[in-house]
């Protein structure tokens, strides 16, 4: 068996946003078909989105707000990695994304929610997002 070593000096090259680019758009291709999957639940059921699971906090804004948040961060970030990159348009669908996870995060944390979301969405989410908008700022200097 060979030994593998991962070199994670790749992550803070310079080009490491197109080289890492298809997987970025898998991701929030799927982002963008789950936000679509909780827009219909919430629509059709009206239960899917409860304080014992979110907290408190998140059911200020209507589940629908959240949803459609997730969706349009997912299209523009989608947008901005399709060849070749706007890396402005990655770093505001990524900020925006992170604003909506960090959020969902707190509410679930410290409102009252299940705290496993709030680890999940930070871990999950909100950890992707900051490294998509730190180099999609980073890069839009250029």
């Amino acid at each position: 068996m060979q030994d593998v070593n991962i070199d994670w000096r790749l992550c803070a090259d310079k080009h490491s946003l197109s080289r890492f680019r298809p997987l970025a758009m898998a991701f929030e291709f799927g982002l963008f078909f789950i936000g679509a999957l909780f827009w219909v639940e919430a629509r059709l059921q009206g239960d899917a989105f409860s304080a014992d699971i979110y907290g408190n906090l998140a059911l200020l804004l209507p589940a629908e707000f959240w949803a459609a948040l997730m969706m349009a961060a997912a299209a523009i970030t989608i947008n901005g990695l399709i060849k070749p990159i706007h890396h402005r348009r990655v770093a505001i669908g990524s900020c925006l994304q992170l604003a909506n996870f960090a959020a969902l995060a707190y509410s679930a944390a410290f409102a009252g929610g299940e705290f496993v979301i709030a680890v999940f969405a930070s871990v999950m989410f909100v950890t992707p997002h900051i490294w998509l908008a730190f180099e999609g700022l980073r890069n839009d200097a250029k």
